[in-house]
C-alpha cells in the first residue's frame, strides 16, 4: 500500500460513523505576538480588572470606549445627561485611573467628549467646570445664553427679575462669585453690555449702590422723566409708593429716612448746583 493510500485509510479510521467531516473542536486562540492584535483582545476580558493593563493598551481607542461603556453600565448611566454625573474619583475606583491620566490629561469631560462625541456638553453642569473655563468670554456667553433659555427670558428686560438664587440653583455660582463678586448685575452688563441698565429695577441694588451721590441723582432724574415731574410744584406730590413701587425704596427708607420730601429736596438742590447744560428741565 502506498503512503498516500495508508493516510487515507488511517484518517477514514478516525471519523465517527455518520459524518461526512470531523466535529470541530474547541481550539485555543493563537497568541499573536503583534503588540497591537494583543492589546486589542480585551473587549470581553476586562483586562483593567487585573491591575496593570499592558503596554500601549489605552493606545487603541477600541479599549477606550470598552472600558467607558464597561464604566457607564457599572454606574448606572443609561442616557448622556447621566454622565454629568461622573467624577474623577469614578475612574480612580474602577480601574481607569491610568487612562484619565495617560490619555485625557486627568479630565472626565475629554474622556466623554472622545466617548460620546455627538453630545454637546455643557462644562457647568458637571460636578465642577475645568479649571480655568470661567476665564473664557466666550464660555461666560455660552452659560448665559444657556441660563436665558432655563429661565425663559426673551427679551433684554427680562434679565431685570435675573436673582443671585438663579444662578446658584443653575450651575453659575462659581461664575458669579469667582467672576462677577456674586453681582447678578455685573454678570448682565457684561452679557448685554450696550443696553442701558438701571441698577434700581434689577431685584436688588450693588452694595453701597446708594453711597454715591450721582446714582441718586440718577435714579431722580429718570423718576422724575418717568412720572412727567416737570415743576417743582409736581416733585411735591411724589409719594412713598412712587418710590418703592419703582425700585427706589430702599434708597427711601435707607437714605431719607423714608421721607419723599428729603429725597426731593436733595435732588434740587443738586440739581441747581450742576452746570445749566446738565440740569433736567423742571420748571420753577
Amino acid at each position: 500500500m502506498s503512503t498516500m493510500s495508508m493516510i487515507s485509510s488511517n484518517y477514514r479510521s478516525t471519523v465517527p460513523h455518520g459524518f461526512a467531516n470531523p466535529p470541530v473542536t474547541s481550539i485555543p486562540p493563537t497568541i499573536s505576538r503583534d503588540r497591537n492584535s494583543y492589546v486589542r483582545n480585551s473587549d470581553t476580558e476586562q483586562v483593567w480588572h487585573r491591575g496593570r493593563v499592558p503596554a500601549g493598551f489605552w493606545d487603541v481607542a477600541e479599549n477606550r470606549k470598552s472600558y467607558m461603556q464597561w464604566l457607564g453600565r457599572k454606574l448606572g448611566f443609561h442616557v448622556p445627561h447621566d454622565w454629568y454625573a461622573l467624577t474623577k474619583r469614578n475612574f480612580d475606583e474602577n480601574h481607569g485611573a491610568g487612562l484619565l491620566a495617560l490619555k485625557y490629561n486627568a479630565s472626565p469631560l475629554a474622556a466623554l467628549q472622545e466617548f460620546l462625541p455627538h453630545v454637546h456638553w455643557k462644562e457647568w453642569l458637571f460636578k465642577s467646570a475645568p479649571q480655568g473655563f470661567w476665564k473664557s468670554p466666550g464660555n461666560r456667553r455660552r452659560y448665559m445664553r444657556w441660563l436665558a433659555r432655563e429661565l425663559d427670558i426673551r427679551q433684554t428686560e427680562d434679565w431685570y427679575r435675573v436673582s443671585k438664587c438663579d444662578f446658584h440653583s443653575h450651575n453659575g455660582g462659581g461664575f458669579l462669585s469667582n467672576v462677577h463678586h456674586d453681582s447678578p448685575i455685573a454678570a448682565v452688563r457684561e452679557f448685554e453690555s450696550a443696553y442701558p441698565w438701571k441698577e434700581w429695577l434689577f431685584l436688588s441694588v450693588p452694595k453701597n449702590f446708594w453711597r454715591r451721590p450721582d446714582n441718586r441723582f440718577a435714579f431722580m432724574n429718570w423718576l422724575g422723566e418717568k412720572l412727567q415731574l416737570t415743576s417743582q410744584q409736581a416733585w411735591k406730590t411724589v409719594s412713598k409708593q412712587d418710590f418703592y413701587v419703582n425700585g427706589g425704596g430702599g434708597l427711601l427708607a435707607n437714605y431719607y429716612g423714608d421721607s419723599p420730601a428729603n429725597a426731593v429736596q436733595e435732588y434740587l438742590e443738586a440739581q441747581e448746583q450742576k452746570p445749566s447744560s446738565l440740569r433736567p428741565t423742571v420748571a420753577a
